[in-house]
């Protein structure tokens, strides 16, 4: 009886690890299996969105007389934000636009706008904040404007609940960035030497990721070809900067954060050569006061003496005046 009881035993015991292993091996295929981008719901949500805003653009393409050009697309995941967004870029009259879409709570694809339409995407390092973040970058004449996606995409749901077209706002956020092109920070050093520093070289650092991350697509193309170009796209997602660009990133900062340190330096040094330019000409201030207040004593006090002296005289001159008088007196008397 015992016997078959251990034989029972041994037999679950080998069922129970022939089970454990097949989920571990289940488990790990998972777990390392290439995923089909189009297994993911916002990847499918983007292309229907793209395949059917070719199609209506298509159909208003057979009355205009350019095309798009040169399509490319890239995914950029955003904090705070569920789904990645998505960057679409093309040529239209040889001019460079891009369009920045991302994925409502309601599963449709929106546009930020209020933008102009020629503006760029930048990924910056925002050195104040020791932060990277994707910026929509607008150029205003010699103003730069920059403003975090994900504050864009908070102002832009703002106007997708206004149900009238005249009561849509221009985009307004409080935290974005304007510089002028020519603004800078700016020190002459005692010796005459100019140091400088850009307004905007002290808030960023610029990289070259979205500018390197882009995915050319044929929306022309096979609906096989169009997946395999998203799929390429969503497959480069950056999930984080490559070592060489983090030290990239990182010599920049330092340059700058030695730049600042040495306009710091020249500063301190012309605030010591400006007080020890006030202490000299309060110390030569203070000794022509000094030789002044010493002249003009030693003038009232040679001008007491002559008067105490002009008095002496003039007393000595009265008392001989008198002396002849009363001698002159005495004689006059005697005869």
């Amino acid at each position: 009886m015992n016997k078959k009881i251990n034989i029972i035993l041994i037999i679950l015991l080998i069922l129970l690890i022939i089970t454990s292993i097949g989920v571990g091996i289940y488990y790990i295929y998972n777990k390392y299996k290439k995923q089909d981008p189009f297994e993911l719901e916002w990847v499918r949500i983007y292309y229907d969105y793209m395949k059917k805003n070719n199609e209506e653009l298509k159909k208003q393409q057979k009355t205009l007389k350019y095309y798009r050009e040169n399509e490319k697309i890239q995914f950029c995941e955003i904090e705070n934000i569920k789904n990645p967004i998505m960057l679409y870029n093309y040529e239209e009259l040889g001019q460079d636009f891009t369009k920045v879409l991302y994925i409502n709570d309601n599963n449709t694809v929106s546009q930020i706008e209020s933008f102009k339409k020629d503006s760029d995407v930048e990924f910056l390092y925002d050195i104040e904040e020791n932060k990277f973040d994707y910026y929509i970058c607008e150029v205003n004449g010699n103003e730069e404007k920059y403003t975090k996606i994900f504050e864009s995409i908070k102002a832009n749901k703002v106007n997708e609940n206004i149900e009238s077209a005249d009561q849509i706002q221009e985009i307004n956020i409080d935290n974005a960035v304007t510089f002028r092109n020519d603004e800078k920070t700016s020190v002459t050093t005692v010796d005459g030497q100019t140091l400088e520093l850009l307004k905007s070289e002290e808030k960023f650092i610029k990289t070259s990721i979205v500018e390197d991350n882009w995915n050319n697509i044929n929306l022309n193309s096979y609906e096989d070809e169009i997946k395999r170009e998203i799929s390429i796209a969503v497959k480069g997602i950056i999930k984080d900067l490559s070592k060489e660009e983090k030290q990239t990133v990182s010599q920049k900062r330092e340059e700058i954060e030695n730049r600042k340190e040495e306009m710091k330096k020249a500063v301190e040094e012309i605030e010591r050569v400006r007080k020890e330019e006030e202490e000299r000409k309060k110390a030569e201030e203070e000794a022509r006061k000094k030789a002044e207040e010493e002249a003009k004593k030693a003038e009232e006090e040679a001008r007491k003496k002559a008067e105490e002296e002009a008095k002496r005289l003039e007393e000595e001159q009265r008392n001989r005046e008198e002396t002849q008088s009363r001698n002159l007196y005495i004689e006059i008397w005697n005869i």
